[in-house]
């Protein structure tokens, strides 16, 4: 954006440039389009908290013993997100079990080495 100080200057910039009075309005502008936007959150509302519920997590599919690896065969992404998020999947197969671990159980971070 250009700004000009005096509108009977002129060049090759100055048919798009903006003066003082201008450039105050484009501000006011701005300023009220952010007061009505509102405020940006990245809180999860109450309703997005109980529909989490409803989401995937990683959860153990087969039985794993104490030492075994994470697999693709024992490790599953489902319903309900009580366990460990699926963004994780990837960093968690090739892993071992700290402890045994039965079908059912919802994976975590602090299972695992």
């Amino acid at each position: 954006m250009k700004f000009k100080l005096n509108d009977k200057v002129g060049g090759p910039d100055a048919s798009f440039s903006i003066n003082e009075q201008e450039f105050k309005f484009l501000v006011d502008e701005v300023r009220k389009a952010e007061s009505v936007m509102g405020i940006e959150s990245y809180e999860l509302s109450p309703k997005q908290i109980s529909g989490r519920r409803y989401g995937r997590s990683l959860y153990v599919s087969i039985d794993i013993k104490s030492g075994e690896e994470l697999t693709e065969q024992n490790i599953k992404s489902v319903r309900p997100s009580f366990g460990l998020h699926p963004k994780y999947y990837y960093e968690v197969i090739g892993k071992t079990a700290k402890k045994d671990l039965k079908k059912g159980d919802r994976l975590r971070l602090d299972l695992i080495d």
